[in-house]
């Protein structure tokens, strides 16, 4: 085999295997996420002894809550002139007060014409330790875990 299609050879089995290996993180962070609904936990190179060596951690945050739109604006404005008065909210149309008193508002509760939109969901992410390289390494010498359990093979009939 030439020199240039071992290389190529090397890049096709690489990106396959990447492939594999993203696919198999986002279901271990999906994975992991149920079992965290929110909140931090550290992983180990012994998972029973958690002063050996940080192999990282998993964070799961609070869901993101966007922020309130208006969505018919002269329904809004007679909401806002009939709680607040005429103070300064409302021109021809929303002045820039007007729109920030409607949106805080919404937040506290139901505005006509406002629309709050549904929390985004909080995703998982991975924090790995600066020596995760070095620790994966050594414990796939001492055995403690092989790619046929990490990565999903499917074969083809």
């Amino acid at each position: 085999m030439t020199t240039t299609a071992s290389a190529l050879r090397k890049l096709a089995i690489l990106s396959g295997l990447d492939k594999q290996v993203k696919a198999a993180l986002a279901d271990a962070k999906a994975e992991a996420a149920k079992e965290l609904p929110r909140g931090t936990i550290h992983v180990f190179v012994d998972a029973d002894d958690p002063m050996s060596e940080s192999l990282g951690y998993l964070s799961v945050p609070k869901p993101s809550q966007p922020s309130p739109q208006i969505v018919d604006e002269t329904l809004a404005m007679s909401w806002l002139l009939e709680t607040f008065g005429e103070d300064g909210m409302v021109e021809m149309r929303l002045s820039s007060q007007g729109r920030t008193t409607l949106i805080e508002a919404a937040k506290r509760g139901h505005v006509p014409g406002v629309e709050v939109p549904e929390p985004k969901p909080s995703s998982p992410r991975w924090r790995p330790s600066d020596n995760v390289v070095e620790l994966v390494q050594a414990m796939w010498r001492r055995g403690d875990f092989s790619l046929d359990d990490l990565v999903q093979r499917e074969v083809e009939a």
